[in-house]
């Protein structure tokens, strides 16, 4: 599970998504 912000986020997708927009 990684964890982005404290949020576990079981969908890659999500998380890809999300490391993108805080960059």
């Amino acid at each position: 599970v990684e964890r982005v912000c404290g949020v576990a986020s079981p969908d890659p997708v999500l998380v890809e998504k999300a490391k993108s927009i805080l960059k």
